[in-house]
């Protein structure tokens, strides 16, 4: 789950709930935690990590502590024994791909990699700047990947709009047939 519109919609008790990044600040009852900046780097104030600063970050890492929510990040924190290195190098022998550009990625690579057979996404748009630019390929090369699998994947979009662009030309329109998207309902809700 993102924190974009939709991830109120995200149902307890059916199935685990990830997050990404801090979002657990503002979601509760999460299972697990995809951090996957080096966080090492920033609280050392070596490194800046978007529009965080490196006290939103130790916030961040306290309350991770705190809670006790198991976390992959790039690397350990010996006083956090919740966070954990994410397996990077598993995940990539076991795909023989290295395409990740964000959180989602690592999220559903790692659902695959455990077997998961149904992956629905929640709060995450990819509507905006380096999201839309940089993270939307890599996102859907990981839908991709799952769909091509035969998992069940459903993308929820939350907005009134339909605002959200996994999956999507960015006009919505079949190329050359100069007709609207469709919403195949096995894949986007």
């Amino acid at each position: 789950m993102g924190c974009a519109p939709g991830w109120q919609k995200a149902p307890y008790g059916n199935g685990e709930r990830w997050g990404i990044n801090d979002n657990h600040k503002v979601i509760d009852k999460l299972d697990l935690i995809f951090d996957c900046h080096n966080l090492k780097r920033v609280t050392k104030g070596k490194e800046k990590l978007g529009r965080r600063s490196v006290e939103e970050v130790k916030e961040h890492l306290k309350l991770v502590k705190k809670k006790g929510i198991p976390m992959f990040c790039t690397t350990e924190f010996k006083n956090i024994p919740n966070v954990k290195r994410y397996p990077i190098e598993d995940i990539i022998r076991k795909w023989g791909s290295d395409y990740f550009g964000s959180g989602p990625d690592y999220a559903i690579a790692y659902a695959l990699y455990k077997g998961f057979d149904e992956i629905h996404l929640y709060g995450i748009l990819m509507v905006v700047d380096e999201e839309y630019y940089v993270q939307k390929p890599t996102v859907e090369h990981w839908c991709g990947v799952a769909i091509g699998m035969g998992v069940k994947f459903r993308i929820h979009d939350g907005t009134k709009d339909r605002l959200c662009t996994i999956l999507k030309t960015p006009k919505r329109r079949l190329y050359g047939f100069n007709i609207d998207q469709q919403i195949p309902l096995q894949v986007y809700d």
